[in-house]
């Protein structure tokens, strides 16, 4: 069990089911009614922390996102996709994920403030934190699990999920160049290094999902075995599984199995009539069956 899978069974317990729309409701309420001096009062600012004002290491996810209309209509198509990332990985990790996601910004931020001022010499520069970046980043951890899964691109053009996460990442490093041309290195580190760390967060999470599930690796020559003890060993293992094993899972759609692709992730349609199971490339793009 590696160290993502621990945390995420230490918070089982308390895990919340859904969380993605809980966390896209405070950051909807708090683009509403948070303006002016208050916002003063949550960011994430370093040098005020180090001064005592620990509270902003927590308040940041308060931190308005935007009030325009076309910003939270876009975290609530974000529901959908935090909730089809829960169906696939399960309850606690999607929670150890925006854990994560919380942790690495903070950390990122307080080594990039540390860096600015050996850097220039006296010139820190906190990031501009919210927990909007981090929501956002569910779509390139959707796309991660469902790459071919086919959604609709504001609303209107289709495009798989794959496609999605390189056109994410192209908006985002378009961004982070805009904000470098408003006002050069400074206002990147401030506006822009936050998109880069929440998508720093994805990989580092799905990289801990598969490795999870990755087959290990035998390393017995290496340690004093000789050949002919190896090939004895790996001819034992051919006749202990000489037996046919059985698929515990297969799909409907296209016949994959836990025994031929151990890394698939089998899911049943609970709006298919019958008990039939799917493969996440066709989980949510297969017929449904009516009887």
């Amino acid at each position: 069990m590696n160290w993502f899978d621990k945390i995420s069974q230490k918070i089982e317990k308390i895990a919340i089911s859904n969380i993605t729309a809980y966390l896209v409701g405070i950051c909807i309420i708090s683009s509403l009614f948070f303006k002016g001096s208050m916002i003063g009062f949550l960011n994430f600012n370093i040098t005020l922390i180090l001064k005592g004002e620990v509270w902003r290491i927590f308040t940041w996810l308060l931190m308005p996102s935007g009030s325009d209309f076309l910003t939270l209509l876009f975290l609530v198509f974000l529901i959908p996709f935090g909730r089809g990332v829960e169906n696939i990985i399960g309850k606690a990790r999607m929670n150890t994920f925006y854990l994560c996601g919380f942790v690495t910004s903070v950390l990122c931020g307080f080594i990039q403030y540390f860096i600015t001022y050996a850097v220039t010499g006296g010139a820190q520069i906190s990031p501009n934190l919210a927990l909007y970046n981090i929501l956002t980043s569910t779509l390139v951890l959707m796309g991660m699990f469902m790459p071919d899964t086919v959604v609709q691109l504001y609303f209107v053009i289709p495009i798989k999920m794959k496609y999605m996460i390189v056109f994410y990442i192209f908006i985002s490093f378009i961004q982070m160049y805009e904000y470098y041309k408003i006002g050069n290195i400074g206002v990147l580190l401030f506006q822009g290094t936050p998109i880069f760390y929440a998508l720093l967060n994805v990989f580092i999470v799905f990289f801990a999902i598969k490795r999870k599930n990755r087959p290990r690796k035998t390393y017995g020559a290496f340690y004093g075995q000789s050949d002919f003890s190896q090939k004895r060993k790996e001819g034992f293992s051919v006749v202990k599984n000489t037996k046919e094993q059985t698929p515990r899972h297969k799909c409907a759609v296209c016949g994959k199995t836990d025994i031929d692709s151990p890394d698939m992730v089998f899911r049943y349609c609970s709006r298919c009539n019958g008990n039939y199971e799917y493969c996440m490339d066709h989980l949510y793009t297969h017929q449904h069956v009516v009887k």
